[in-house]
């Protein structure tokens, strides 16, 4: 496969070793700005992409911030392509949103839904029967449990969890090793074990 690579972070080095293990071409990746290990400097990086350049080849998100996602998903063409490590493990009852990052050793289980670009790194586990929304960001190691309902643009730190049939709403933060035992109804950011604002700890 030809990929097209958006971003030039910590995200898109990632994705580019993957890629690269797999014998993926990378036909180019757009940034304005070059990526910081100049190991990676030698791929063909350009500014924009105009309508209908590089034809064969598909678009992959690899920008870690949310607003700029969804700005780069507006301003191009509708090319988004999902990827799935191989070592990834996806249920055949599972379904996988457009322009979203499955990390090795990431897992989405039962009848588990995970929206449009959305990132699960390293380790992450989404079992049976939830739901999350459009571009969410699940750090290495954290998971939901089964029944959950997870809100668009949430963020799960490392290490972070949500109990059985926990439901949270869009913009919600999870900060890393935070363990979400109840339910919330308005956005915000959840610390510690049991998660709660940090006014309210």
């Amino acid at each position: 496969m030809k990929y097209v690579i958006f971003g030039s972070g910590g995200v898109a080095q990632e994705l580019v070793d993957f890629l690269q293990q797999d014998q993926h071409e990378i036909t180019a990746v757009v940034s304005k700005t070059p990526f910081n290990d100049e190991r990676y400097n030698n791929l063909n990086i350009i500014g924009k992409i105009s309508v209908g350049e590089f034809p064969d080849s598909r678009f992959l998100l690899a920008v870690g911030e949310i607003k700029y996602k969804k700005l780069i998903v507006q301003e191009n063409e509708d090319r988004w392509d999902t990827y799935v490590h191989r070592n990834a493990f996806v249920s055949k009852y599972a379904t996988i949103g457009r322009g979203s990052l499955l990390y090795p050793f990431s897992c989405v289980l039962g009848k588990s839904k995970i929206g449009k670009f959305t990132t699960l790194n390293v380790h992450c586990s989404v079992p049976h029967d939830n739901i999350t929304g459009d571009y969410c960001t699940f750090s290495p190691y954290s998971a939901i449990m089964g029944h959950c309902n997870i809100g668009d643009e949430c963020f799960f730190g490392v290490s972070s969890y949500c109990i059985p049939k926990v439901t949270l709403p869009a913009f919600t933060k999870v900060s890393a090793g935070a363990i979400v035992r109840k339910s919330i109804n308005e956005p915000t950011i959840l610390y510690g074990d049991p998660a709660a604002p940090r006014q309210a700890r």
